[in-house]
């Protein structure tokens, strides 16, 4: 997915922070979730209600604005729902593509 000019600044802070947390494969995964939901743009919107960097469905259960302002709530919200559905953002990455949703 093409990156906006914030979208490629976005991207350079996430993976900053979420270089706590992950690396190597996991990182790289955490990137393609987040480049193929949204682009990296914390106001992403679809049409049935999934919004954010993660296209959490409905969006309002993030409890994140849909802003820039709502980008690190986001993350954070993000990181904990692939942790607790997936275990690691490698494990949703092959998930996902295993199941044709991406």
């Amino acid at each position: 997915k093409y990156l906006t000019d914030q979208g490629a600044i976005n991207r350079m802070n996430i993976l900053a922070m979420a270089k706590e947390k992950y690396q190597g494969n996991d990182l790289v995964a955490l990137d393609n979730i987040i480049k193929k939901e949204s682009g990296y743009r914390p106001e992403a919107l679809n049409e049935i209600g999934a919004g954010g960097i993660c296209q959490a469905y409905p969006y309002t259960k993030m409890n994140c604005p849909l802003s820039q302002d709502g980008l690190n709530c986001q993350l954070d919200w993000c990181i904990q729902y692939i942790s607790n559905r997936y275990g690691s953002p490698s494990k949703a990455w092959n998930f996902h593509q295993a199941n044709n949703y991406f």
